[in-house]
């Protein structure tokens, strides 16, 4: 009796994970929202879609995942991603690997709160935040290193361009 039960349970967990998988195979991503990225062969990233904003071209190859959002646009997230990555070509020698937006929930008041704390005077109304992942080249201070999970946290006031208020392990 108990094994013809335990056989049951194996054949209820196996459907029900079948389902799952099933119900996520083939989902087709909102044109307009998180649009997946491509590897290439020759070191860079391209995207699947002809937007030139959206390709990326360093050294190493790019992981580039722009998520989906209910909030910003892909031009939005673009924009910040542009300033990272234009940050990171400061840092001369540095090679960029992984590219994330985090998404909607890192929007909240209360981020947008902490941010126009620290920087008095400003109205910002709205916070991104971005996770990368980079080697770091050796400097007469550091020895080369690979950071994973860098956050990079940008601001934006009404109708206004994102600012870089925030790097680094927080």
């Amino acid at each position: 009796m108990k094994i013809r039960n335990f056989v049951i349970l194996l054949a209820l967990i196996t459907a029900v994970s079948s389902v799952f998988i099933l119900a996520s195979c083939g989902k087709k991503q909102d044109e307009n929202k998180g649009s997946p990225v491509v590897m290439t062969d020759r070191g860079e990233t391209e995207s699947t879609t002809e937007s030139p904003e959206k390709t990326t071209k360093w050294n190493g190859k790019v992981k580039t995942d722009y998520g989906k959002s209910e909030t910003f646009t892909e031009e939005d997230i673009a924009a910040a991603a542009a300033l990272i990555k234009e940050n990171l070509a400061k840092w001369e020698g540095s090679e960029l690997h992984k590219l994330i937006c985090v998404g909607d929930e890192s929007n909240t008041k209360a981020n947008v709160a902490y941010f126009n704390n620290l920087y008095p005077g400003k109205k910002y109304v709205e916070c991104i935040e971005f996770l990368t992942n980079f080697h770091s080249p050796k400097t007469d201070d550091t020895d080369d290193e690979e950071y994973v999970d860098w956050q990079w946290w940008f601001a934006r006031a009404k109708g206004g361009e994102w600012e870089l208020v925030q790097n680094g392990y927080n």
